[in-house]
């Protein structure tokens, strides 16, 4: 009884397989430094850190008529890291037209890795409804032992977590 027995005839070619394209898509990344009401995008994030008022960013729980401050106020909303609140934005002087908060948890913490994680999780938010043209709101937080902010680098992390989730 034999089970194996090596074959002594070269391989064929299938005639029907075509090569992969190694064109990849990815989205364009911008970015501008605007206030968030003229942003031109379908959903304006914002990372949102615990205790913050809702005052924090001018004019935005007038533009979300007042939801804001009930999701904080009423808890449904805490900011704990990677929390999400959707609610549209109905203010008529701004171009964005829903409005994603995104739980940055303590400021203490905020860090770019931090800032890398809320991206990719606004990212997936806005892939999951799928929404085209995405805004979101670089947060600085604290500066660090030297007095400075890392602009750069949380801007880079913010870029590389929208990056991130397309995949």
């Amino acid at each position: 009884m034999q089970l194996y027995r090596a074959s002594t005839t070269s391989a064929t070619v299938i005639s029907d397989n075509t090569e992969m394209s190694v064109e990849t898509m990815t989205s364009q990344i911008a970015c501008v430094n605007a206030p968030p009401d003229t942003v031109d995008a379908d959903l304006l994030v914002v990372p949102w850190f615990s205790g913050d008022a809702p005052s924090r960013v001018p004019g935005l729980d007038e533009a979300v008529a007042g939801e804001l401050a009930r999701a904080i106020a009423s808890g449904e909303f805490a900011a704990n890291l990677f929390d999400v609140f959707l609610t549209p934005i109905t203010g008529a002087n701004w171009k964005p037209r829903r409005l994603a908060l995104i739980g940055a948890g303590k400021i203490a913490d905020y860090n770019t890795d931090v800032a890398r994680k809320l991206a990719t999780v606004a990212g997936m938010a806005a892939r999951q409804r799928r929404v085209s043209h995405v805004a979101f709101l670089l947060q600085p937080g604290l500066p660090g032992p030297s007095g400075d902010i890392d602009v750069g680098g949380l801007a880079q992390a913010g870029a590389e977590g929208l990056t991130l989730s397309e995949f």
